[in-house]
């Protein structure tokens, strides 16, 4: 009797594809690129329902005080019973200000740290944190997309392909200000649990908050290709991302102009002041 002959076993497809910041290394691993990489963004699946991973936008600066915030952003009300820290590097799960807007239109300047928990893991703390949301139409960010802020900055940092040079970008001098303000796209949210460090835990109720992204314009493009936070260029938009309906809001997710942005420094030691 004749036995069929064996069926070949099916070629191994290799390693699961992901999307992965051109900062990282070709890792052969989704496993040995999440314990490489320095911050775990759920932003949507990728290509084979894995996770996806960034690395961009996870330092920032902001020099300038209170008085920059409400020459630009309309209707802000109230005294702040705390001065706007001028903060030369602010990294994840740091402190920084933010302004957001209540049901009835009010809006203030309030102090969160930078960084979302993670989706599988909102109920308790853990790291890395979510730094940046890409997209808003799924299922882990329509429930914030009502909470809408603006994050001050005056600078922002990307790396250099393939080494950890920062580049530094800013908005051109204007009128004699080498470092004019400026405003991320984010989302707020309230959470309760740990964070800050191990050794200097913060425990209790938190405010939070993430920068919203969209692609790289042609400026930032050769340094990070996959992404770049959302800038509000000025109070209309400042006032679109918050009064608008979501959908005239989530317009403003799109690249700004390449010559609306410069490198102001680079190198290990870059003043991003």
């Amino acid at each position: 009797m004749q036995h069929p002959p064996p069926r070949k076993r099916a070629a191994s497809p290799g390693p699961r594809s992901h999307r992965r910041h051109s900062d990282c290394p070709p890792y052969r691993s989704f496993r040995q690129h999440r314990a490489s990489c320095q911050r775990q963004i759920p932003d949507g699946p990728c290509q084979q329902g894995r996770a996806t991973f960034w690395c961009m936008c996870t330092l920032y600066a902001v020099t300038k005080g209170i008085d920059a915030v409400r020459s630009i952003v309309r209707r802000l009300e109230g005294d702040c019973d705390f001065t706007v820290p001028q903060r030369a590097a602010i990294l994840p799960d740091g402190v920084a200000p933010v302004v957001t807007q209540d049901a009835n239109g009010r809006r203030s300047i309030e102090l969160m740290r930078w960084g979302f928990p993670p989706r599988a893991l909102v109920t308790r703390t853990t790291r890395p944190v979510v730094t940046n949301a890409r997209w808003l139409r799924t299922e882990f960010w329509i429930p914030h997309l009502e909470r809408r802020c603006l994050v001050p900055a005056t600078a922002f940092c990307e790396y250099q392909d393939g080494t950890k040079t920062p580049i530094w970008f800013a908005r051109p001098a204007d009128r004699g200000d080498t470092r004019p303000l400026f405003f991320f796209a984010g989302l707020w949210c309230a959470w309760s649990g740990r964070r800050g460090t191990k050794d200097a835990p913060a425990y209790g109720k938190h405010r939070l908050f993430t920068l919203v992204t969209t692609f790289a314009n042609e400026l930032v493009a050769p340094l990070h290709s996959e992404a770049m936070p959302v800038i509000l260029p000025d109070a209309d938009a400042c006032d679109q991302w918050l009064d608008g309906r979501i959908q005239e809001a989530l317009a403003l997710q799109r690249p700004p102009p390449a010559d609306w942005l410069t490198i102001v420094s680079r190198g290990p030691h870059a003043d991003a002041g």
